[in-house]
């Protein structure tokens, strides 16, 4: 079911305030559970492609890709993305992605790395997409 943009509510403005820790520490260990390594943006890792995420989700461990980053054929070639995240970009919930999905161009939500289950039941990474999702979280990860 597609809900519009505008019949979401958005969340309250933060003024510049740092996000409660507990939204970013959830953050982290979601996208670790779904199977992204999770490291500080003090240790930098490589990758076949980097990107800085638009976004990210606490409850899901999902990182939003907006305009050139999402270029879905850019990032099937990668077998190792690294995403870059800035904590103030963390939201609790997918329903409050509204404001960062108001844009024109194409978005793209990441959980965790490629897989499937098509052949022969028998979980496959890579099939689709990258093998591996890393995910850089910082204070001022995202920013130029």
């Amino acid at each position: 079911m597609l809900v519009p943009l505008d019949s979401i509510e958005p969340e309250p403005e933060r003024a510049g305030e740092p996000l409660p820790e507990d939204v970013v520490s959830a953050f982290r260990e979601r996208a670790s559970v779904v199977g992204a390594v999770v490291v500080d943006e003090a240790e930098r890792e490589d990758g076949d492609r980097r990107v800085r995420a638009t976004a990210a989700v606490a409850s899901t461990g999902s990182v939003l890709l907006a305009g050139e980053a999402a270029a879905r054929g850019a990032l099937m070639d990668a077998r190792r993305i690294v995403v870059e995240v800035d904590e103030a970009s963390v939201v609790r919930f997918p329903q409050e992605l509204g404001p960062a999905l108001a844009g024109d161009g194409d978005a793209l939500i990441l959980t965790g790395a490629s897989r499937t289950a098509d052949i022969e039941k028998q979980i496959v990474r890579g099939i689709h997409g990258p093998q591996a999702l890393v995910v850089v979280v910082g204070s001022g990860t995202a920013q130029a």
